[in-house]
């Protein structure tokens, strides 16, 4: 089957057919009959009047075919002869190559014979065919084919009939919907033969009696007569004529002003005159309108001539045309010194050059401007000014003018100096404050270095009142950390916190902060976990301390917070680039949760749930407003999610810079909190034979610290200022100067470059002693050249870390003898398990369900202790011992239980070597302690 091929200008053939309106219409009885007409004249058993649309042939109408109203054009006849512009004729489709196979041939209507005439219109388009069918092979002779074609003629009339009654009622239909009033007058009659729906409303009256109404009387500024002379048939040339503006005149009311557009034209044969009235009354408003803008406009000019601000006019290349006495009066120049020049000109005592240049970018390109200047006037007067341009442009868009206009602000920037002078005495108070803060922090620190280091002494009694001496030594610690937590903040709202950026090592420091809590959440019932993700670095660069800070105390609000269930405290890695990996920290826990009103203020200072809670948990509300800041100047966000008796998440997401290698600490000494945390390297005489000099106008910690230095073994000499203890290095040489920094006569750095000018001292270690903690106190003992920084309070701990900086020493072995002597030789293992009974009043499957616990988490609490030792972590120690110790003791005193205790007590009293001592100790002791509760647990 061969397709037609379509034609070049099929596209506009179609728009051609679709301006006909045919396709898809119903059928109509003057198209069928002339296809019957077709039919009987040819002796054809199907005949069609065929459409050829973009993609199918449709039959406006048929007989032959049924219920059949179009096919395809790929297989159609009709889309051949479309293309012949004549008489297209298939005798017998069998014997025709191109049509021998097509579906319509093979299949039903099984053409065998075909006859088509093109219907080509008055433009040259095809639009489709009148044609014939017939399921045997024909010839048509000459007067069939000639009586088709008159018939396609027929069609055709009918089609272009169909099309002008199209267009009338598509006319018809614009006149009646346009807001326009159209008129028609019969010129013979001189009668209205139509109006519109908007004339009629204009006119007020119906159409019967707008028939009778004269034309004349409706717009009487037309010359009707001139029109009938010159327009006496269908024939006579279009004529147009336009007035601009006339009336309307109505049967009530006045007449309307309209501008009047006629046009000859014709009605059934008939000449007429067309009349389309606009209302132009909003025109004349507007006129009107602008009329009074006019004399408004001379009203401003006058205005401007008197208004306190500054009126300039230039022209589009932004010369001066005029000014305002205002101008004069601000400058010193008058329209004639000005006129002519350019703005560029007279805005040249701005020093922003940058800003002229922005002024004058925008007054090229036709833009408004809008700055703040200031300028000089020819004698040297200075002024400041708010200046906008405005462009003023022609109907064209063009730019013809620049009106500027200027307010002085000379009087309101003297005012907002002196404003901003305020806001710096304000702030400068502020510093103020902040420094009191500081120094407060001070003088509470000194007596708090009496209570702790007094309670330090108390401990080294061989039977210290333990009960009193733990209550005063958590007062006094939770003192200090207040005093740390206002400091912290007080920093921050100062904005003089800063992060250090040194390098740590990650995991460690996620676990040491959960450890220190361990002990808390045991004693509670709570399971405390870590989980840390084994793909992050083991070293990272950032604040280590203040991170920790942040863990730990979300740690410890939830372990405060939790009864029961667990806590747990995670670290992700979320991603990595070159600058360094993304770790996300999370801490949740089941505790009693957060209500949602209170929320959006948990991160606010001084802020808890409600006055209950604080009661019952205690805590100053301080400590997750500080987190909350370190994170964000760490660059996270910290957030929670919580529901009331559901528990709590707390987690941030931060990017820390991976440490190429193993950091080394570079610092002098760390707090006694961080002191804590890290472990400490100490001996409980690590002083012993020394020489030290304390100099210290507070005779308190005089008497503290020459106590902890006498207890380390060192020989003490104290000194109340520094002018004495001049006198005294001048006859006399010590290992150790320990002096502070804030003394009335003499401070802690003169003190130290005095001693370095005396040459028999040169090489005696120096030790700054200051109750200030802050990063830049500790940089400056750097700078100044101390051996060694010593935070107020003092614990043993910290001191031990100094003495170790300041001396450079390593413990040896004798140490070892020195701490069996401390703790005594430990006896051989016994249990006694009806003591152990007694305690558990008599319920032995209670003490085999603890027997069996004992042997399954043992390991983990030894492990830790082992751990732990190695990085000479010793809270990390006293925590696990202190677990282990828990879980022993319901088996009685026994002797692991005494070798535990002596553990815990070295650890926290700052022991490395009776710690490593002991914990050997406890694993010479543990197999034959689990023998024998795994033989209680299996046999008894």
């Amino acid at each position: 089957m061969l397709e037609a091929p379509i034609p070049e200008d099929d596209e506009c053939r179609l728009q051609a057919l679709d301006s006909y309106g045919l396709i898809d219409t119903p059928g109509e009885q003057k198209f069928d009959d002339l296809i019957s007409i077709a039919a009987y004249i040819c002796q054809c058993s199907t005949a069609l009047i065929s459409l050829v649309d973009s993609h199918r042939q449709w039959f406006k109408s048929s007989i032959g075919l049924g219920e059949v109203r179009e096919t395809p054009r790929s297989v159609s006849f009709c889309g051949h002869a479309i293309q012949t512009g004549a008489l297209f004729e298939i005798t017998d489709t069998h014997e025709d190559l191109r049509f021998c196979d097509n579906p319509l041939v093979t299949s039903a209507p099984f053409v065998r014979f075909y006859a088509g005439v093109p219907l080509i219109d008055e433009d040259g388009y095809a639009l489709g065919t009148l044609c014939v069918i017939d399921q045997q092979p024909k010839r048509l002779n000459a007067a069939q084919k000639l009586a088709l074609l008159a018939l396609s003629r027929t069609v055709l009339q009918l089609f272009a009939a169909h099309r002008a009654d199209r267009r009338r009622e598509y006319l018809g239909q614009m006149f009646d919907s346009s807001p326009s009033y159209v008129f028609v007058v019969d010129l013979k009659k001189m009668r209205f033969v139509y109006a519109n729906p908007a004339a009629f409303r204009s006119m007020e009256m119906l159409g019967e009696q707008l028939a009778t109404l004269e034309p004349h009387l409706v717009f009487d500024q037309v010359d009707y007569a001139h029109w009938q002379s010159s327009h006496k048939d269908e024939h006579t040339p279009q004529q147009e004529w336009q007035l601009r503006r006339t009336r309307l005149k109505r049967k009530a009311g006045p007449p309307i002003p309209v501008q009047l557009k006629i046009s000859t034209t014709a009605i059934h044969g008939r000449p007429a005159l067309l009349l389309i009235a606009q209302d132009i009354s909003d025109l004349l408003d507007t006129e009107d309108k602008l009329g009074k803008a006019q004399t408004q406009a001379m009203k401003l000019a006058l205005v401007a001539s008197h208004t306190s601000n500054i009126v300039l006019i230039t022209d589009a290349k932004r010369q001066v045309e005029w000014v305002n006495p205002s101008f004069t009066r601000l400058t010193g120049l008058t329209l004639a010194e000005v006129q002519g020049r350019s703005l560029r000109d007279l805005l040249g005592g701005s020093r922003d050059n940058t800003q002229i240049q922005r002024m004058q970018d925008a007054l090229k390109k036709g833009r408004p401007v809008l700055e703040e200047l200031h300028n000089t006037t020819p004698d040297g007067g200075e002024y400041d000014l708010v200046l906008e341009m405005q462009p003023v442009v022609d109907d064209a868009g063009n730019v013809r003018h620049f009106v500027s206009i200027g307010t002085d602000i000379t009087e309101r920037k003297a005012f907002e100096k002196a404003l901003e002078d305020a806001k710096e005495q304000a702030e400068a108070a502020n510093r103020i404050k902040t420094d009191f803060l500081s120094m407060i922090s001070h003088e509470i620190r000194t007596p708090l270095n009496g209570i702790i280091g007094t309670v330090e002494l108390l401990r080294r009694v061989v039977v210290p009142p333990a009960e009193l001496l733990d209550i005063l030594s958590e007062a006094s610690n939770t003192l200090l950390v207040l005093i740390n937590d206002l400091l912290d903040l007080s920093r921050i709202e100062a904005g003089r916190l800063q992060l250090e950026h040194e390098p740590f090592n990650l995991p460690r420091l996620i676990e040491t902060a959960g450890a220190l809590y361990k002990a808390g959440a045991d004693d509670k019932g709570v399971i405390l976990e870590t989980v840390v993700d084994a793909d992050l670095p083991e070293w990272c660069v950032g604040d280590g301390f203040r991170l920790r800070q942040v863990l730990m105390n979300l740690v410890n609000n939830a372990v405060k917070f939790t009864a029961d269930g667990r806590v747990r405290i995670s670290c992700d890695r979320q991603g990595q680039d070159s600058n360094g990996v993304i770790c996300r920290f999370e801490v949740a826990d089941t505790g009693i949760g957060i209500a949602p009103r209170a929320l959006p203020h948990i991160f606010e200072a001084f802020t808890q749930q409600d006055n209950s809670l604080a009661r019952r948990y205690g805590g100053s509300g301080l400590g997750l407003a500080i987190c909350h800041d370190l994170v964000q100047m760490m660059g996270g966000e910290l957030t929670v999610n919580s529901s009331p008796g559901e528990g709590s998440v707390f987690s941030f997401a931060i990017k820390l810079e991976i440490a190429s290698s193993a950091g080394t600490n570079t610092e002098l000494t760390t707090s006694s909190t961080e002191a804590s945390v890290e472990g400490q390297l100490s001996g409980q005489r690590l002083a012993e034979g020394l020489k030290v000099l304390i100099v210290d106008d507070s005779a308190t910690n005089l008497t503290v610290l020459s106590a902890m230095l006498t207890d380390c073994g060192a020989k003490v000499l104290a000194c109340e200022h520094a002018a004495a203890a001049l006198d005294v290095l001048q006859s006399d040489r010590f290992d150790i100067v320990m002096t502070d920094l804030r003394m009335p006569d003499m401070n802690g750095f003169e003190l130290l470059q005095t001693l370095r000018g005396l040459n028999k001292h040169s090489s005696t270690s120096v030790v700054a002693v200051t109750a200030h903690a802050d990063a830049k106190t500790l940089e400056a003992c750097q700078k100044a050249g101390f051996d060694a920084h010593l935070t107020k309070p003092i614990t043993f701990a910290a001191l031990n870390q100094t003495l170790t900086h300041a001396l450079g020493r390593i413990t040896d072995s004798s140490h070892v003898a020195n701490a069996q002597a401390s703790y005594g030789t430990l006896p051989p293992l016994r249990l006694d398990w009806t003591q152990a009974l007694k305690r558990l009043n008599n319920d032995k499957g209670l003490l085999h369900t603890l027997c069996k616990l004992f042997l399954q988490e043992h390991a983990r609490y030894i492990l830790a202790i082992s751990a732990a030792i190695d990085k000479a972590d010793l809270e990390a120690v006293q925590t696990a011992a202190h677990s282990l110790k828990g879980s022993a003791g319901y088996f009685g005193q026994n002797e692991l239980l005494t070798t535990i205790e002596r553990l815990e007590l070295a650890a926290r009293q700052g022991d490395s070597v009776a710690c490593r001592h002991l914990s050997e100790r406890l694993g010479e002791d543990l197999p034959a302690f689990l023998d024998a509760i795994r033989n209680f647990a299996d046999h008894d």
